[in-house]
C-alpha cells in the first residue's frame, strides 16, 4: 500500500554481496534491499558490562568492519559453479544505493553459547557530515553527506534497561531529550557515549521527511 511505499522511499537502500572464488576468480553477486544497517563493533573494541573500563570506537570503524572482506573457508567454503566444487572464497558487503534517511543500528548485544552480554563500548559519531563514499560499491557515485537527526539510547544492561532518545528539533536546531512523557533540552556533548544504540541520519540532498 501507499504507507509501505512511503517507508521504502524514506528508509530504503540497497547493498551488494560479492563472493569471489579464490581458485578461479569467478565472482557472484547478490543485491539486497535494506531499511536499516546493523553494524558490528570491532572485536578488539569490545567492552562488556563487567569490564569497568572505557574504550572508544568511531562509527567509521563499525562501517569498516561491516564492509571488510570475509574469508569463506573450512566448513564455510563456497561451492563454485565454475570449479564445480567447494573452494575458498572472499565475501564482501558494500552499499549500492544509500537511502534519504539512514538508520544505523549498533550491535551492542552479543550472544554466545554460554552468555548474552551488552557491549558498553563508547561510540564516537559525527553530528554532521557523515560520508558513505568509502563504503559504496565500485563505480557507484558517493551520496551527499548525512547529518544526525536523532539518537535512540539504551540505559542499563541485560538484566533490565530503558530506552529513550535525543532528537534535533528542526525549527530551533536544538537537541531535546525525549524520555517517556518528558521532553527537555539536552546536549549531545554531555551524552554518555556507551548508550547510543540506533542513529538516524538525513541526507542533505533529500527532502525533509515528515512522519
Amino acid at each position: 500500500g501507499g504507507g509501505y511505499s512511503s517507508v521504502i522511499g524514506a528508509f530504503g537502500g540497497q547493498m551488494v554481496s560479492t563472493i569471489t572464488c579464490q581458485a578461479c576468480g569467478q565472482r557472484s553477486q547478490c543485491h539486497d534491499a535494506f531499511l536499516d544497517l546493523s553494524l558490528p563493533i570491532p572485536a578488539h573494541k569490545h567492552v562488556k558490562e563487567a569490564d569497568r573500563q572505557r574504550v572508544s570506537c568511531a562509527l567509521s570503524e563499525c562501517f569498516e568492519e561491516f564492509t571488510a572482506q570475509e574469508m569463506l573457508e573450512g566448513d564455510d567454503m563456497y561451492y563454485c559453479d565454475h570449479c564445480r566444487g567447494r573452494s575458498r572464497a572472499s565475501k564482501q558487503l558494500l552499499l549500492v544505493q544509500a537511502p534519504p534517511v539512514l538508520v544505523v543500528h549498533i550491535k551492542r548485544f552479543c550472544h554466545s553459547p554460554s552468555a548474552r552480554e551488552k557491549l558498553t563500548t563508547d561510540l564516537d559519531f559525527p553530528e554532521t557530515g557523515l560520508d558513505l563514499g568509502p563504503f559504496m560499491a565500485h563505480g557507484m557515485p558517493a551520496p551527499d553527506l548525512y547529518d544526525l537527526k536523532a539518537v535512540a539510547l539504551h540505559v542499563g544492561g541485560m538484566g533490565g534497561g530503558h530506552y529513550h532518545a535525543l532528537c534535533l528539533k528542526s525549527d530551533d536546531r536544538a537537541w531535546y531529550s525525549c524520555n517517556d512523557s518528558t521532553v527537555r533540552p539536552a546536549s549531545l556533548h554531555t551524552l554518555d557515549r556507551s548508550q547510543p544504540y540506533i542513529l538516524f541520519y538525513h541526507n542533505r540532498a533529500a527532502p525533509a521527511v515528515v512522519c
